[in-house]
């Protein structure tokens, strides 16, 4: 089995063998066949193209070589966000897809299911992070509280009778009468959800009102961005408060002693 990975236009020469770059002309629009001969013949097709739409997040794209298989052509496309590996397949068509799935969800789990968990976490992501450095920079709902900060809350109002567990119950409650979709959108079988992932028809500002489908998608996209970022900063704002010992907005104090460990 002949199998060449190729990344990007720019970098095709990289990934492939210099026996075969005498092959390959300089153009970006290219199909070149290539024939190798060992204990079984084996045709393998390898086409590179590039996308001229300015608009385009990505400059060019390439496709992995279409081995001939049992006479039947399979054609593997290169992850945009990892060109150098393949994306998987299932991803196509969906809002914010970069080809990111380094670790296969995607072939093991449905997509809807995937697109609804992503935006739940992301979505709590983003409070959670307002809400972390809000109380940083000296917000406080009550003022009994002006001595604790967002670490050491996690502490003192954890527990099924404190603020923590109110906040669980009422999401608790919520994803209760969630479980039906959801468990559609995690098995194909049990048929369609009659809303789209994340869809929780929340949107009493009337944003998306008399938008056209662009528009909305563009907003789609806009949301998942944020909410992507939103589970990366809350990530990094706990890290550093904790193992840091940064606590104060915006992070940019030298800690010169160290954390008491966890």
């Amino acid at each position: 089995m002949l199998t060449f990975l190729v990344g990007s236009v720019s970098s095709v020469n990289a990934f492939t063998p210099m026996h075969l770059n005498n092959h390959m002309s300089s153009s970006p629009n290219q199909h070149v066949a290539l024939k190798a001969t060992e204990e079984v013949e084996t045709t393998a097709v390898m086409e590179v193209t590039s996308n001229d739409d300015s608009s385009s997040s990505s400059s060019s794209t390439a496709v992995l070589a279409a081995v001939e298989v049992n006479d039947e052509d399979v054609t593997y496309i290169m992850s945009e966000a990892m060109p150098w590996m393949v994306k998987q397949n299932n991803l196509e068509g969906y809002i914010g897809d970069v080809g990111f799935d380094p670790f296969g969800f995607s072939d093991r789990y449905e997509m809807e299911y995937l697109r609804e968990a992503e935006l739940k976490h992301g979505r709590i992501g983003m409070l959670a992070w307002l809400g972390w450095v809000s109380v940083d920079a000296g917000l406080r709902v009550f003022p009994e509280w002006n001595d604790v900060n967002v670490l050491d809350a996690h502490d003192q109002f954890s527990g099924w009778y404190g603020p923590m567990g109110a906040l669980f119950y009422c999401l608790g409650l919520y994803e209760v009468f969630q479980m039906r979709e959801v468990g559609k959108m995690r098995v194909a079988e049990y048929g369609p959800a009659d809303r789209a992932a994340g869809d929780m028809n929340w949107d009493f500002l009337k944003i998306l009102k008399g938008k056209s489908e662009a528009e909305v998608n563009r907003m789609k996209l806009r949301e998942l961005k944020h909410a992507r970022l939103g589970m990366l900063a809350f990530s990094g704002v706990v890290v550093q408060d904790a193992m840091v010992g940064a606590n104060t907005f915006p992070y940019l104090e030298l800690v010169t002693t160290p954390p008491v460990p966890l």
